[in-house]
């Protein structure tokens, strides 16, 4: 029963990993095992008496036990916190990313817009002066009345 249940929540184990962190994990219990049985045996070796070649096994595998016991611990947690973080900061970047691309897109549609209402208005421009030219002369009155403005060449 809880082989099943821990398949479905994807959890393995005693230290609870998901089965996607697991090699994250083993990487970073790795990696701490080794410098800490390093490091810890290097102090012992320098800082105690040791006579002969057993005293020297003796410390590293203590060492060694030591260090994988705190890997065993701090592992999981390490593990973890790095993936929020990181996963936060992807997430972070992404949104802004998904903005800016908003913010281009939503400044290209202001642009169209802009351009469609200067052409509607200049067409209406022209319009209104076609229109009041042909009433003059259809009254016969001069009509000296400059025309619009021509339209602004559009800017890519």
């Amino acid at each position: 029963m809880r082989n099943q249940e821990e398949r479905r929540n994807g959890r393995i184990g005693i230290p609870s990993i998901s089965a996607e962190a697991l090699p994250w994990y083993l990487a970073v219990y790795t990696i701490i095992t080794v410098y800490l049985s390093v490091t810890d045996t290097l102090f012992a070796l320098v800082t105690q008496q040791i006579t002969g070649w057993q005293e020297i096994q003796y410390v590293v595998v203590g060492e060694v036990l030591k260090a994988g016991g705190v890997a065993l611990i701090a592992s999981p947690v390490i593990t973890e916190v790095s993936r929020v973080v990181i996963g936060a900061m992807w997430t972070k970047r992404k949104v802004e990313e998904a903005r800016v691309e908003a913010r281009a897109e939503g400044r290209e549609e202001g642009r169209e817009e802009g351009r469609a209402e200067g052409r509607r208005e200049n067409h209406d421009q022209w319009e209104t002066w076609f229109r009041r030219l042909k009433e003059a002369e259809a009254k016969g009155m001069p009509f000296d009345e400059p025309p619009p403005p021509p339209p602004e060449p559009e800017s890519p």
